[in-house]
């Protein structure tokens, strides 16, 4: 049995566990010209707790938003009603930027280089007010201009010395005056009318604005219209998407969770004027509503980012939903699913990937930054769990079969000592609920193998493995006796 499976869950509804499925793992997969690809199923890196408070009043308060300024190498992160920074290669204090009047709901953040002084600052809003802070002056000035739109979506966005933002509840995207995001005038707006909705998200990818609505996405560029917006729209970038939640962009590519018109929901890209559905079906029933309660909703969380993990020679677009974490190789396009050492879902809040640096994420129910680091592998000095269930396999045919032996083909980590893969087995299709195992492996065994396994005319396997070492799997050789019937 290879390990290449992808995740299959046969239900929305994640607690049953009888189908391939792949748990804090992903897959290092070598190319090389004129030969078999080479596939490995890896261990994710674990995370550690950094000296960077993220100045909570309680450990169990969410993140609003976060942002990073590459060329300050700052971290900003929004939580309760305060706007805070830390500058990491310059030390551990954290800054208040800001406080708010709101202290829930969404924070946006961009960045803004004033050309005529040379000045750069970051923007953030919270829907109500907008502000511009000159970190290097250590002041942060709140917007006061009385043709500001407000109350106004969360979301500012900047392109050629513009600062953008839709008003709340219209289908208008007002533009600042350029070079300076502390002016706006009245009239300089353009609106989104191909559809009946409003605007809902904004984002910039490449040289254009891209405004999301409930059921249509619109694409704005810079024609440099010398009244009203700069903006024109490029009709042939409009699709019938809405935007739902879990935004990032990710080498100009703008992934989000979206729903077609009529259809169901589903994770997309839109890659320049190319939209393309990147979840499967079975991210996409995880992702609906999974009860039969009348009027309940899909399960995802609404008003969240999706975030970047870029760690391993991998990059991640991360979903975080109700149930689970959904990582997605944005090379490799596989799936996977992120769990914390209670098997729930890694509650990642906010990433930074530190220019020349590693990747810092912000995790719920953590007071301080965190850092994924592939030197570690346990979550804040708890073992979390590895898991791998394959399909339901019958080796090409329905006759009773016995197995002798299973091999476990993978790193041996340390030539001494014990480590334990735990090995566990199911004749019926996990029907009953029950398992057959857990059987101990030791991977630190240069014969790594359980024998005497029974008979049986088909069988799923379940691989688990928590121990703090790496793992890297490749395949399980099985021993089987077919007999005539």
């Amino acid at each position: 049995i290879t390990f290449d499976d992808t995740v299959a869950y046969r239900t929305g509804n994640l607690t049953v566990q009888r189908d391939s499925a792949i748990w804090n793992m992903f897959y290092d997969r070598i190319s090389q010209e004129n030969k078999t690809r080479d596939v490995s199923l890896k261990k994710r890196p674990g995370l550690g707790v950094t000296t960077y408070n993220l100045t909570k009043d309680t450990a169990s308060d969410n993140l609003r938003g976060y942002y990073y300024d590459v060329p300050s190498n700052r971290f900003y992160w929004a939580v309760n009603d305060n706007v805070y920074s830390v500058t990491p290669d310059v030390g551990a204090t954290v800054r208040t930027v800001a406080t708010l009047v709101t202290s829930s709901g969404y924070v946006g953040f961009t960045e803004f280089l004033q050309a005529a002084t040379g000045k750069r600052f970051v923007i953030f809003s919270d829907g109500t007010d907008l502000w511009v802070d000159d970190y290097a002056a250590t002041s942060c000035t709140k917007v006061v201009a009385a043709d500001l739109p407000t109350p106004h979506v969360p979301q500012p966005v900047q392109l050629d010395g513009y600062i953008f933002l839709a008003a709340a509840n219209t289908n208008d995207v007002y533009n600042s005056n350029n070079d300076d995001p502390t002016l706006w005038t009245a009239g300089d707006y353009i609106s989104a009318e191909m559809s009946g909705d409003y605007v809902i998200k904004l984002a910039t990818a490449r040289n254009y604005v891209v405004a999301f609505g409930n059921k249509s996405i619109e694409i704005f560029w810079n024609a440099a219209e010398v009244s009203g917006s700069p903006m024109k729209r490029n009709e042939s970038g409009y699709k019938s998407v809405g935007y739902v939640t879990g935004l990032i962009n990710i080498q100009d590519v703008l992934y989000f969770v979206g729903q077609e018109a009529n259809k169901a929901l589903a994770v997309y890209k839109l890659d320049g004027f190319k939209l393309d559905r990147v979840s499967d079906e079975a991210v996409d029933r995880s992702l609906q509503v999974i009860t039969s309660t009348v009027n309940d909703k899909a399960e995802v969380n609404l008003d969240r980012d999706g975030y970047c993990i870029s760690v391993d020679g991998h990059t991640f677009y991360c979903l975080v939903t109700p149930q689970t974490t959904w990582m997605y190789d944005v090379d490799e396009k596989f799936w996977y699913e992120w769990r914390n050492s209670s098997n729930t879902g890694l509650d990642i809040q906010a990433s930074w990937g530190m220019f020349n640096g590693a990747q810092y994420v912000a995790i719920g129910g953590q007071t301080y930054i965190s850092m994924m680091t592939p030197a570690l592998y346990q979550d804040f000095g708890s073992n979390f769990k590895c898991r791998y269930i394959t399909q339901d396999n019958i080796f090409g045919t329905m006759n009773w079969k016995t197995c002798n032996r299973a091999v476990i083909q993978g790193d041996m980590h340390q030539h001494t000592g014990t480590s334990n893969l735990q090995l566990y087995y199911s004749d019926n299709d996990w029907a009953d609920g029950g398992t057959n195992g857990p059987i101990d492996i030791n991977l630190f065994n240069s014969s790594p193998f359980a024998q005497r396994l029974g008979r049986f005319r088909n069988r799923s396997f379940k691989l688990e493995y928590s121990d703090n070492y790496p793992l890297r799997l490749k395949k399980m050789e099985l021993d089987l006796n077919i007999g005539a019937h």
